[in-house]
């Protein structure tokens, strides 16, 4: 039996396992596929989904094959669960394309082995790796691959120059878009390539690209039949408005929280100081929270760098953002077990390693000045709800246990009176004598450490319980 499956064709040996692949795939596109067959459609079109840059190359597709009058079935392709060769078998098939995207290694050769013609159409430099050598790349995978252009570009200017190269009908001068429309779509695709070739040489791209991905839930050809359609009336001064928009609203949002802003000693003061900020609450504002500061903390004579610190999954984040292109905020993070580019970069402090000094990963913090510096800060609030919880609502004869919560509150006034006379004591101490003490990793702006309101935090040390200074910067 194996020998007589081994002796079928490439094709007839994939139309066997069809049906079995046949679940792990939309049903929706997988019923596309099977009319499509059925009707002997000649073009299959597949995008890159959700991206912009495949969405657009589908778009001009689109306009090309409708104005030529040439039958086409266009489909999204997802890495996550993406279309396998089994799927796309068809009868009558002679073209398929490939829009922004190669897809898995040998993904086109296999489809080239099956349809008479592929075309593919990338820009990305991981691509390269996935490009067959000369001698196994059959002559009807055509490859257009360049990384100096987006794919929305080499596709859009590949289909227009299709058309205007068909024969006119009846002397009509055919084109893929009247002056108007192409002129705005011709816009919005400098602006997706400028984002995907990462040039951000056009004024406001990323106010662009923020108003944009409200879009992004609408590519899906399949299930919204109108994609092309809201496609060809984005207009890109209307994306960087609403991203300008969105983007003064948040930077709004963040200048309320620069008044907690704290001095960051980075390292001990190995990589210099900056200013930072707890924002638990706010962590979705860090991206700006970091680059405002950044801007306050050059102000102030401090590394241009802004860090914002919250808890994140039960650990610490922390983010570095710097809007001054000399500076790597990236150097910092690696030397913490974190990474990212020169403006942006973050790093995680486990919460087991603080509660734990003795651990050699927790060590080499310690020599860099983070991990026994750092303090977590926890509102007065949520500490007795905290303590409320460890108080059972009633014992076996039906009354309360109050002994606990009363030994709680002892221990809490007799930390918080030891704290209050520490502080009275550093008050005493000479800058020398501070320095030679571990230096937290914020320092408050101000001296008050106490504001006249009331206790408004406590602080977790690394080794427990901590009622010591509270952070407190205006």
């Amino acid at each position: 039996m194996l020998c007589c499956f081994t002796l079928l064709s490439p094709l007839l040996a994939m139309r066997a396992l069809h049906n079995f692949y046949r679940r792990f795939r939309s049903k929706a596109a997988l019923d596309s596929l099977i009319n499509a067959s059925e009707s002997k459609i000649p073009n299959l079109i597949l995008y890159n989904y959700p991206s912009f840059s495949g969405a657009f190359s589908a778009l001009s597709s689109h306009l090309c094959h409708s104005r030529l009058n040439i039958p086409f079935l266009i489909l999204p392709f997802s890495s996550v669960e993406p279309l396998r060769v089994e799927d796309l078998i068809l009868e009558g098939l002679e073209t398929c394309y490939l829009l922004d995207f190669i897809g898995p290694s040998g993904f086109a050769v296999q489809l080239s082995q099956l349809i008479p013609r592929v075309e593919v159409f990338d820009h990305r430099k991981s691509t390269l790796a996935k490009v067959p050598k000369k001698e196994d790349c059959p002559d009807n995978l055509i490859l257009h691959i360049d990384t100096e252009r987006s794919s929305a570009t080499a596709v859009y200017d590949y289909f227009s120059k299709k058309v205007a190269d068909a024969k006119p009908s009846e002397g009509e001068v055919v084109r893929l878009l009247n002056q108007e429309d192409g002129d705005r779509v011709s816009m919005v695709i400098k602006y997706i390539e400028d984002h995907d070739l990462r040039r951000w040489a056009l004024p406001d791209t990323k106010a662009f690209n923020i108003g944009l991905r409200e879009e992004r839930s609408k590519l899906n050809c399949v299930t919204n039949p109108y994609v092309f359609d809201q496609l060809l009336e984005i207009s890109a001064n209307n994306m960087i408005a609403r991203g300008s928009l969105h983007i003064s609203s948040r930077k709004d949002a963040a200048k309320k929280l620069l008044g907690k802003a704290l001095k960051v000693r980075l390292g001990r003061g190995f990589y210099g100081e900056c200013l930072g900020i707890r924002a638990d609450g706010n962590s979705d504002l860090s991206n700006e929270i970091g680059e405002e500061l950044s801007v306050k903390s050059a102000a102030a004579g401090l590394r241009p760098i802004g860090a914002v610190v919250y808890m994140q999954r039960g650990n610490l984040k922390m983010c570095l953002r710097s809007v001054d292109s000399a500076t790597d905020t990236s150097e910092i993070a690696k030397a913490y077990g974190g990474g990212g580019s020169r403006g942006s970069s973050s790093f995680i402090i486990r919460m087991d390693e603080t509660l734990d000094p003795e651990s050699s990963f927790a060590q080499e913090k310690v020599e860099l000045g983070i991990l026994v510096e750092l303090k977590i800060q926890i509102s007065l609030a949520e500490f007795v709800t905290e303590i409320t919880e460890l108080v059972p609502t009633a014992t076996s004869d039906g009354h309360p246990q109050w002994s606990l919560f009363f030994v709680v509150v002892v221990m809490v006034m007799t930390t918080t009176t030891t704290a209050l006379d520490q502080w009275h004591k550093d008050k005493m101490m000479t800058s020398d004598q501070h320095e030679k003490l571990a230096s937290p990793i914020f320092e408050p702006q101000s001296d008050q450490y106490w504001p006249t309101t009331g206790l408004e935090g406590l602080v977790i040390g690394p080794i427990g319980l901590d009622l010591g200074q509270v952070e407190h910067g205006r």
